[in-house]
């Protein structure tokens, strides 16, 4: 049996509506502003690389418990500011926060970046770093 954690799938859904990327261009495009957090980090992957990542375990019939994300840690407030800067969308609607300041939602995790080097030395492939 394969179990395999992502990490955050960066590229755009199919629907154009539901990955993270999606969702924050959606709300810069309305011009809404969005704190985002930088004390968060994540493992963001590109979708063709997690899609070669699980090929690739799955042709080594590898088995186990793996963790696959991107091989740098990434903040959702470094994922705004590249969107801001690649799409020309005004930079006045990110807004850098801190998770601590967050009053309504549930308790935030600061870091849940993966340890994926096992599933890289088993498969001998390295996602690309993101952006």
């Amino acid at each position: 049996m394969l179990i395999l954690r992502k990490g955050l799938p960066m590229g755009a859904s199919l629907s154009g509506r539901k990955g993270p990327l999606d969702y924050l261009a959606c709300r810069f495009r309305q011009r809404k502003p969005l704190p985002l957090f930088y004390d968060e980090l994540r493992s963001a992957l590109y979708l063709d690389d997690c899609m070669t990542g699980v090929c690739l375990l799955w042709a080594q019939e590898a088995t186990g418990s793996y963790h696959f994300g991107g091989p740098q840690r990434v903040s959702l407030y470094d994922i705004g500011q590249y969107l801001i800067d690649t799409r020309s969308y005004d930079p006045a609607c990110l807004l850098r926060a801190s998770r601590f300041e967050e009053r309504e939602g549930l308790p935030r995790l600061d870091n849940v970046p993966l340890n994926a080097q096992r599933a890289y030395a088993v498969t001998g492939f390295t996602p690309c770093a993101w952006p």
